[in-house]
């Protein structure tokens, strides 16, 4: 499920299982961090069980005027801001859905200066006689890799072939290469070897860099429409569920397409500067 859907305390509560403390917030920010990073387990382990213990304590009543409390907090907070920054359409959507429409403030989509100066990197892409489709990511519902694999069952596997990404593959699908992760330096044989992406993500993303990343190796990209980044596309380009994506393919709207501009850090810095003042 997606938790934007619903602004109910059972839905606070059940996002929140699982959340990190302060603490731990903060030693994610240290140098030693990943010298640490298998005592974090243990301790993780060791406080899931001591708020389970916790929480059995509490009446439901109690845990409940809490969590009220905790949303009644953020709604004031948030409705003192005189401007926000949203990075996408969709993260202004989930914000007037809550808090009300006609906000402060505006929509700037957002850059990364590593993803920024790819464009001077580009190389050719290989071809074949199939349409190579791939997915980057984890192997996880949220993100959409279910919605991938039914997409690799709908078209057929004599017209293109499919590939992922970014993960351990712990089982196999039929017609899906599964490549593993990567590193950071085989970024550009991976876009090489992509004639189109897919970013069926299923839960809200407020803006979504891999997007970015695709159409600076000048490789088109699909969309759910949960993901903030379609700003950046063409309505074409953005899907609503995994039938309507397969007519967009097999209509090979995606060819000859024309990538927009991706601008410089420097850039959205000037945005930004021109926004708060």
């Amino acid at each position: 499920m997606s938790y934007d859907s619903e602004d109910t305390v059972s839905n606070w509560i059940e996002a929140s299982q699982g959340s990190y403390s302060t603490k731990k917030l903060r030693i994610f920010q240290l140098s030693i961090y990943p010298v640490i990073k298998k005592v974090l387990k243990v301790i993780k382990l060791t406080r899931k069980q001591k708020n389970s213990i916790a929480e059995k304590q509490k009446t439901n009543d109690t845990l409940i005027n809490e969590y009220k409390n905790l949303m009644q907090y953020y709604r004031k907070m948030f409705l003192m801001v005189d401007g926000f920054h949203f990075n996408s359409n969709v993260t202004k959507q989930v914000f007037e859905k809550v808090l009300g429409s006609n906000l402060p403030g505006e929509v700037i989509s957002i850059t990364d200066s590593a993803v920024s100066h790819i464009k001077n990197q580009v190389s050719s892409k290989t071809f074949s006689d199939k349409m190579k489709i791939a997915y980057i990511g984890p192997d996880l519902a949220y993100k959409g890799f279910d919605a991938f694999i039914l997409l690799t069952q709908k078209l057929s596997p004599d017209r293109y072939s499919f590939f992922t990404y970014g993960y351990e593959p712990k089982k196999t699908f039929e017609n899906v290469s599964q490549e593993g992760r990567y590193k950071s330096d085989e970024l550009q044989q991976v876009y090489r070897n992509i004639d189109v992406l897919i970013v069926p993500s299923k839960w809200k993303e407020t803006f979504g860099l891999i997007v970015l990343e695709s159409l600076a190796y000048n490789t088109p990209v699909y969309v759910s429409k949960n993901v903030g980044a379609q700003d950046l596309l063409d309505k074409k380009f953005v899907f609503s569920d995994v039938d309507d994506l397969v007519k967009k393919i097999e209509n090979n709207e995606w060819k000859n397409e024309k990538f927009p501009r991706i601008k410089s850090i420097r850039e959205h810095v000037s945005e930004l500067i021109d926004f708060y003042s």
